[in-house]
């Protein structure tokens, strides 16, 4: 069996979708592009953000639990926030992000959550953390922080919005061989609007958003062996072609 010609749901921001999408045709994959979320500011426009970041001093460690936090924080830097000096990411995917603005990440996650990340932070207690998340994030990483008696300034950077999804691009998602899932909103969102039943196969891009499609009792056809588009890539073809 080839990948070829067969169908693969994208439910990515629109913003974010594009080299998911390119990735999946140049392996002759058609993707199908339904966003069920969208990405926005925060409700106080960026303010608690760019105080916290302004804040900042070489002691400082800011921590960015996702590839949309790191835009969000580039966005506050563009309008006059400080940058910190040492900055933490979860995983390889959320690096590449940062170093693409041109930032040199002075720790990664050896485990693709905001748990691993606040385990592994070489902060020590004293020093200030300064979380930026999403609107609805766990205090995962805070409490794995405090557990280390090391305090953390939880910021919220970005939120999620659910946008209007037409009946028929649900058909579309639902009709698709596969369903990439790129983060636990995305399964939530999905699951919301479809329920959980008669789903095509799921393709988790990690263990986190594989631990959320479990917690909806979902069959995971696929887990990305890295976070990123390539590893993403492996995981449908492993899926469409085993």
């Amino acid at each position: 069996m080839s990948v070829v010609g067969r169908s693969v749901a994208v439910c990515r921001a629109r913003h974010q979708a594009a080299p998911l999408v390119d990735a999946l045709r140049s392996v002759g994959v058609l993707p199908i592009h339904v966003p069920l979320l969208s990405v926005q500011p925060p409700l106080d426009g960026g303010r608690a953000l760019h105080q916290a970041l302004l804040a900042a001093d070489e002691s400082t460690w800011l921590a960015i639990t996702s590839g949309n936090g790191v835009d969000a924080v580039a966005a506050a830097v563009e309008n006059g926030s400080a940058l910190p000096t040492r900055i933490a990411v979860v995983g390889a995917a959320s690096a590449i992000r940062a170093e693409a603005h041109g930032w040199a990440v002075d720790h990664v996650s050896p485990e693709s959550s905001a748990a691993g990340l606040g385990r592994s932070l070489p902060a020590r207690p004293g020093e200030r953390v300064i979380a930026a998340v999403a609107e609805l994030a766990s205090d995962d990483l805070a409490r794995a922080l405090a557990d280390r008696g090391i305090a953390v300034d939880v910021v919220t950077s970005y939120r999620t919005v659910a946008p209007d999804v037409s009946r028929a691009d649900l058909d579309r998602i639902l009709e698709a061989d596969a369903i990439v899932v790129t983060a636990p909103s995305v399964i939530d969102r999905l699951s919301d609007l479809v329920g959980t039943t008669d789903l095509p196969a799921l393709v988790a891009i990690g263990g986190t958003t594989a631990s959320a499609i479990a917690r909806h009792g979902l069959a995971i056809a696929a887990i990305a062996d890295e976070p990123t588009i390539d590893g993403l890539i492996d995981a449908v073809v492993r899926t469409l072609d085993p």
